[in-house]
């Protein structure tokens, strides 16, 4: 009874938390920068709305047929959706909403409920995430700027649920690292966005993190 309720849980849940974060969040900033990209403003103006309701239904609808067939791939499936989600917003507006990367904690937290790993996995987030924090607070006592943002602190905490200690800090420096050289391609290409608005780091933890946690199984 208990294993029939936790798959339950950790099924169900998943898709709640994410259909909530969807209709929550920002949902329309990435479909109407999307749209503008592809088809231009005044399209992207009219269709925006419903590719949102599209966007959202279809995550829904994705998750609810995952459940169906293979439950235990709901949470990987749904972590998905977030990380293309907060990739995408935090290129466009250096931006991850704590609606979306609060979500992903809660996915990790579930996934540990599933995997009777929840004591390995609040230490997973823990370690990483203060980590970062108190990196943070120096560098920004040190020299008055802020060197991270906050979001990026929650999406690390999010996702180190997912990985071990030292996996955690190697996609922190991996990211920093790809970082880096968006950079150098930035200066070398003569863009102005990047200098203006400094490195995306939350979508390089997104892609870094989706490399390692899911492409890396077809390897």
């Amino acid at each position: 009874m208990m294993t029939w309720g936790v798959g339950m849980l950790t099924g169900v849940v998943p898709v709640i938390v994410v259909g909530l974060a969807l209709i929550m969040g920002p949902t329309q900033m990435v479909a109407r920068t999307v749209l503008r990209g592809l088809a231009g403003p005044v399209t992207a103006r009219r269709w925006y709305r419903a590719a949102t309701c599209g966007v959202i239904i279809g995550v829904i609808a994705a998750l609810a047929v995952c459940f169906v067939m293979a439950r235990a791939q709901v949470i990987d499936i749904a972590l998905l959706s977030l990380l293309v989600l907060l990739g995408a917003i935090d290129w466009r507006w250096r931006w991850l909403p704590l609606e979306w990367t609060v979500a992903v904690i809660a996915l990790a937290l579930m996934g540990g409920m599933q995997t009777g790993t929840i004591g390995e996995v609040a230490i997973g987030m823990i370690i990483p995430g203060l980590s970062l924090l108190i990196m943070r607070q120096l560098l920004f006592w040190r020299s008055g700027q802020e060197p991270l943002g906050l979001g990026d602190v929650w999406l690390v905490t999010g996702l180190g649920g997912f990985l071990t200690p030292f996996a955690s800090f190697a996609m922190i420096g991996f990211a920093a690292l790809s970082g880096l050289i968006e950079v150098v391609l930035r200066r070398v290409f003569g863009s102005k966005h990047g200098q203006r608005f400094g490195v995306s780091y939350g979508t390089h933890l997104c892609a870094v993190f989706a490399i390692s946690h899911y492409l890396w199984r077809f390897v």
